[in-house]
C-alpha cells in the first residue's frame, strides 16, 4: 500500500487552495494509474525490483492535507477574502476505507506480506 505523499498545509487557507488542486482532490483523475511511471518500485521486472516484482500494488493518491491521519468529524470553515469555505480533513476514513475495501473485495486478509510506504 503506497501512501502519496504532498506533506501536511500547515494554514486552513493553503489547505483550501491545496483542496482546488489534483492534491487535495481526485476530481477530473482517472480511476486507474499505470504505477510503473511512478517509479522503479512498482515494476513488474525481476532484474528492476528482485524483491516487489510479484507484489499486488495500490497506489493511494493523496487528497487530505494531513498524512492520511485527519480525523474531523464535520467540515471546517475557511475564510477567504471573497466568502467562507468549506474543507474536511478525513484522511484517517479514507486510509481505513481503503483498507476495508481491499479486505472485502480484494482478499487482502489473506495476504502473508504488506507493505507500508
Amino acid at each position: 500500500l503506497f501512501l502519496e505523499g504532498w506533506g501536511f498545509c500547515p494554514t486552513l487557507e493553503e489547505c483550501y487552495e491545496r483542496s482546488r488542486t489534483s492534491h487535495g482532490s481526485t476530481e477530473g483523475e482517472p480511476h486507474h494509474t499505470d504505477l510503473r511511471q511512478k517509479g522503479p518500485y512498482f515494476s513488474s521486472d525481476e532484474m528492476e525490483n528482485p524483491l516487489l516484482h510479484d507484489f499486488n500494488w495500490v497506489f493511494i493518491r493523496y487528497c487530505d492535507g494531513g498524512y492520511f491521519s485527519g480525523d474531523v468529524n464535520q467540515s471546517v470553515e475557511v475564510n477567504t477574502t471573497r466568502k467562507t469555505h468549506q474543507i474536511w480533513f478525513r484522511g484517517r476514513y479514507i486510509r481505513e476505507g481503503v483498507v476495508d475495501h481491499l479486505r472485502r473485495e480484494h482478499h487482502m486478509d489473506e495476504a502473508t506480506d504488506v507493505i507500508l510506504a
